[in-house]
């Protein structure tokens, strides 16, 4: 079933709403890919801290190569999503003024 086109679609939030969730969707796996500790020895130590729970040096080598893994992979969609993202807009903006009469050279 498709939408009602007799009302435009509603906006999804302002723009400093937009602003900050994309901020914080760079900075979170920006900030964690920098903070993730070096060794295992360091991680399995951070793990215990943090939830009381020892776990394996080959647990926490795994687990840090999965977090790498996943800040790394997020990172990159984010990426891929804003250049496409811009691409969109660069050829909409190119087809608007290229459609505009009043860029007609005579």
């Amino acid at each position: 079933m498709s939408p009602c086109r007799c009302q435009p679609p509603r906006a999804r939030g302002g723009w400093f709403r937009r602003g900050l969730g994309n901020f914080f969707g760079w900075a979170g796996p920006s900030l964690l890919l920098a903070l993730i500790p070096k060794c295992p020895f360091c991680v399995a130590g951070y793990v215990a801290l943090w939830t009381g729970l020892g776990i394996s040096l080959t647990t926490a080598a795994w687990l840090r190569t999965g977090l790498i893994i996943l800040c790394v992979t997020s990172l990159a969609l984010m990426a891929v999503f804003h250049v496409r993202k811009l691409i969109s807009l660069s050829r909409t903006r190119a087809a608007t003024f290229a459609a505009d009469p009043r860029n007609m050279h005579p």
